[in-house]
C-alpha cells in the first residue's frame, strides 16, 4: 500500500476523532452522572431491604395488641376507630362516636358493595397476613432493583472509561438489564395475581408502561450489539488495508 493512501487514512481518522471530540466528551459526561446515580441508587436500595424486613418483624410484633372485629380496630382490647357505612361510602369515627376527619366517597354503588363486603369480612389475621405479604413482596422488587443498578453501574464505568462504548462487555450488561427487567415484570404480575387471589379482590391493573421499558431495553441492546459487529469489522478491514 503506497505511503500516500496510508497518509490519507490517518488523516482521515484524525479528522474524525477532532469531529467526534465534543460528542465522546458529552457521553463520558453524562455516562459519568448515570454510574454515580447507579451507586447512590444502590446504596438506598441496600439501606431500604433490612428497614423492610424490620417492619415486618414490628408488625408481627406489634399485631399481638392490635385486634379487629366487627368493623372495629382494637388497641389492647380497647376500641380504637370504627369504619361506618353509608349510602356515600364510609365514614371513621373514634371510640366516642366522634367522626374522624376522614371520609372515603365511593360513587360507583359495585365499588361501594364490594368495599362492604371486604370490611365485614376483614379480621386481624387476614390483615396482618396481607402486608406482611405485602411487605415480603417489597423485598423481592427491591433486590431485583439493586441487581438492575449494579448492571447499570458497571455499563456506565464501561462507556465512561472508554473511548467507544460498543464493547462486548457493555452487550452482555445490555442482555442482563433486559432479562432482569422481564423478570421485574413478571414477578410484578405474580405478585398482583396473588394479593388479588388472595386477599379483598382487588381491581390491580397491569401497567402497559413496563412492557414499553423491556421492548425500549431490547432495541438499544440490538443497537449496541450491532454497533460492537460493525466496529470489529470496521477494525479488521483497516487493519487489512495497512498490510
Amino acid at each position: 500500500m503506497s505511503k500516500k493512501m496510508i497518509n490519507y487514512l490517518q488523516g482521515g481518522k484524525m479528522k474524525r476523532e477532532i469531529y467526534n471530540e465534543k460528542d465522546r466528551k458529552n457521553l463520558k459526561g453524562i455516562s459519568k452522572a448515570l454510574y454515580i446515580l447507579s451507586k447512590i441508587g444502590k446504596v438506598f436500595t441496600i439501606i431500604a431491604i433490612p428497614l423492610v424486613i424490620l417492619s415486618i418483624v414490628l408488625i408481627l410484633v406489634i399485631s399481638r395488641k392490635f385486634d379487629y372485629k366487627e368493623n372495629t380496630l382494637f388497641f389492647n382490647e380497647e376500641p380504637l376507630v370504627s369504619f361506618k357505612e353509608d349510602s356515600e361510602g364510609l365514614t371513621i369515627v373514634d371510640k366516642e362516636g366522634n367522626r374522624v376527619n376522614l371520609k372515603i366517597e365511593i360513587n360507583d354503588e359495585a365499588n361501594l358493595i364490594r368495599i362492604k363486603k371486604i370490611i365485614d369480612e376483614t379480621s386481624k389475621e387476614k390483615i396482618v397476613t396481607f402486608v406482611c405479604l405485602a411487605l415480603v413482596s417489597t423485598i423481592i422488587v427491591l433486590v431485583i432493583t439493586w441487581m438492575l443498578l449494579r448492571q447499570y453501574e458497571k455499563l456506565f464505568k464501561n462507556i465512561s472509561d472508554f473511548d467507544t462504548p460498543f464493547k462486548d462487555e457493555n452487550v452482555l450488561l445490555l442482555r442482563n438489564i433486559c432479562q432482569l427487567l422481564i423478570i421485574e415484570v413478571v414477578v410484578s404480575i405474580i405478585i398482583s395475581f396473588v394479593l388479588q387471589l388472595l386477599f379483598f379482590n382487588i381491581d390491580l391493573h397491569f401497567n402497559t408502561i413496563n412492557i414499553f421499558k423491556i421492548l425500549v431495553a431490547f432495541i438499544i441492546y440490538y443497537i449496541f450489539k450491532y454497533g460492537t459487529m460493525l466496529q470489529k469489522k470496521s477494525k479488521l478491514t483497516i487493519n487489512d488495508v495497512c498490510e
